[in-house]
């Protein structure tokens, strides 16, 4: 066993892919159920946290010596779910395109809610969310969402909501003003604090 410190954009997903094992038995293995009681969801990591990789059981492949032997290895796919809208709502039945992911854009429609379900390959690290019809591109980082529990996690699902613009070197961020308005719109006390409520809500109108 060996232990692997999470970076920005990893997931876990992709730690098992490179690591050469399932992402159950990473997530399952008992030297990490700290991790797992404080993360909760396998798909959302910290860059520092700590995980305990189990060994790897290489695949064993026969070859027939004198001739060529040719194998194909298939890199999977991590489902992402993306919802898009504005202060109307969703974006329901709208066309989308993905690209930049190593080969033909993906094409598809979101659904009643305005997801777009992508499969995507579980290295990419971003890719480009075009839709036509909006005129509108977006660039989307695989895997860099981080907790809840943490400033910039908060400050990213505000951002994603339309309640908090980017930050400004030099400028105030307005963070808590930011709290307190989805707060109001979620029929919390707007307190501007990020209490285990909002955080909840927060995680839950979100959807991660």
């Amino acid at each position: 066993m060996k232990t692997y410190i999470v970076r920005q954009g990893d997931h876990l997903a992709s730690i098992a892919w490179r690591a050469g094992v399932e992402a159950d038995a990473i997530w399952n293995h008992p030297a990490n159920a700290s991790i797992k009681q404080l993360r909760r969801d396998p798909n959302i990591l910290a860059p520092g946290d700590v995980l305990t990789l189990p060994d790897s059981r290489p695949k064993k492949l026969t070859v027939s010596r004198g001739t060529n032997n040719r194998f194909v290895a298939q890199v999977p796919r991590v489902t992402l779910r993306v919802s898009v809208g504005d202060a109307q709502g969703p974006w329901a039945g709208e066309a989308w395109r993905a690209e930049g992911l190593g080969g033909a854009p993906v094409e598809g429609t979101t659904d009643g809610q305005g997801v777009a379900t992508i499969e995507v390959p579980v290295d990419a690290a971003s890719l480009q969310l075009v839709l036509p019809g909006r005129h509108r591109r977006m660039r989307l980082d695989v895997g860099h969402l981080d907790p809840i529990s943490e400033d910039t996690g908060v400050r990213a699902r505000l951002e994603h909501l339309g309640y908090l613009q980017p930050q400004v070197p030099g400028q105030p961020d307005g963070l808590n003003d930011s709290v307190s308005d989805f707060q109001t719109a979620s029929g919390l006390e707007p307190t501007g604090e990020l209490d285990d409520a909002t955080q909840s809500k927060l995680t839950e109108v979100h959807g991660s």
